[in-house]
């Protein structure tokens, strides 16, 4: 038998001596009960925002370009100063860059340079945060 009960997070949490974030107003504890498993789920309503960056070289010269195009396909802006790692496989490259100034949703930035000798236009990069 499942059983769902909805209780303030402060409740929850209370007894971990742990602080309580404003977003996690209400959390589910879903399972059973006479065994002991339970699921914690946060509530629906709090959403998180992540930071997304595409990746793809593209620049000059058009048809083989040196440069990479690092382009805010999240919902939030990208801080000044965030800096990430881009890689590619074919061919092996690999470099770090780091955002001088926020760039908003749906834009981005050149990096120019990045690939000595050029490389196909469109080819993909993966990009992921750096330390």
């Amino acid at each position: 038998m499942s059983t769902r009960v909805l209780l303030p997070a402060a409740a929850l949490i209370a007894g971990l001596g742990a602080a309580v974030s404003p977003g996690l107003a209400q959390t589910r504890t879903l399972g059973n009960t006479s065994t002991g498993n339970q699921v914690m789920q946060v509530n629906p309503n709090f959403l998180a925002t992540m930071i997304r960056i595409d990746c793809v070289v593209r620049g000059t010269p058009v048809e083989f370009p040196d440069d990479i195009w690092l382009s805010n396909a999240g919902s939030v802006d990208i801080p000044a100063g965030y800096k990430v790692k881009w890689e590619m496989t074919q061919p092996a490259k690999t470099g770090l860059y780091t955002f001088a100034a926020a760039v908003p949703p749906n834009a981005g930035v050149l990096v120019a340079n990045a690939l000595p000798g050029g490389v196909p236009a469109g080819m993909p990069c993966t990009v992921t945060a750096a330390n």
